[in-house]
């Protein structure tokens, strides 16, 4: 279920993404993405999953959750003592939240050695393959979705960067060549978008 966020809970929303996004000293840019994408997809779908897998981010780097989440989630708690019904299964995927999940997929093949281009293009097969029952991600409307929500942001150079941190870290190193190999055999074994999947301009 999804619906429209009142003003009051979209100020919340933002109020804890700045919260989150403040704790550049304890948290990781990806862990920071993270919370705020499940924060973000709380308040959009009603889905305490999400908001359990926001807190479970703080709880994996083990530091404390920040007070305005820990009001969220404490108030989930008390609506459910009242009785009320709170979405708590694994979400079915609209096409809203799972083109954002795109996003992540091109950062990785780029940073892997493709061009914005091909990686858009195995992205949008990628895409397809995992979102079987929603309309297709053309190529063309994810190139343009995400020069416009991570190259033009600055999200993309501050995720290679934080990502070039970690390979010199002895405590990353092994989890940071092992993702690496991972995109490296998912990029050659995803062919390229073709046809309708290619797109144009006007797509997305």
């Amino acid at each position: 279920m999804v619906w429209k966020m009142t003003d009051n809970e979209s100020q919340r929303c933002k109020s804890i993404q700045t919260e989150i996004d403040n704790l550049r000293t304890l948290l990781t840019f990806t862990d920071r993405v993270n919370a705020k994408t499940n924060v973000g997809l709380w308040f959009e779908t009603g889905n305490s999953l999400y908001l359990n897998r926001a807190v479970e981010v703080f709880e994996s780097a083990e530091i404390e959750c920040p007070g305005l989440l820990n009001d969220e989630v404490y108030g989930v708690g008390r609506t459910a003592l009242r009785g009320t019904k709170i979405a708590s299964s694994e979400p079915k995927y609209n096409r809203s939240n799972s083109k954002a999940q795109a996003m992540p997929m091109v950062a990785n093949m780029i940073y892997n050695g493709l061009t914005l281009d091909s990686a858009s293009a195995k992205a949008a097969t990628l895409y397809q393959w995992r979102y079987p029952n929603l309309p297709r991600y053309p190529a063309s409307g994810i190139e343009r979705d995400y020069t416009d929500s991570w190259r033009n942001t600055g999200f993309e150079a501050e995720c290679f960067l934080e990502w070039d941190n970690r390979k010199t870290l002895p405590a990353f190193e092994k989890q940071y060549l092992e993702t690496q190999q991972t995109w490296q055999k998912i990029i050659e074994e995803t062919p390229n978008a073709e046809g309708a999947l290619k797109g144009n301009r006007h797509d997305g």
